[in-house]
């Protein structure tokens, strides 16, 4: 129907955000110097950075965070 409103009942409300924090990213590098680049240029862009160093860690930080974005190298 156009023009009318739903109640959606039991409903959560978005949990309010940092407005500086932008998200939280896992990176998985084997390279510490390209990782440590990859972090600072993130964290200076108001993102908060994990990191690994191969996919089998990766995978358990990820069932334990649940970042929003993760980069790995091929």
């Amino acid at each position: 129907m156009v023009g009318s409103q739903t109640k959606i009942t039991g409903a959560v409300p978005a949990p309010k955000q940092d407005p500086h924090h932008r998200g939280h990213i896992l990176v998985a590098e084997d390279s510490l110097v390209q990782a440590e680049i990859i972090r600072r240029t993130l964290a200076k862009h108001g993102f908060t950075v994990d990191h690994v160093t191969n996919g089998a860690a990766g995978m358990a930080r990820i069932k334990q965070t649940r970042p929003d974005l993760v980069i790995s190298d091929i």
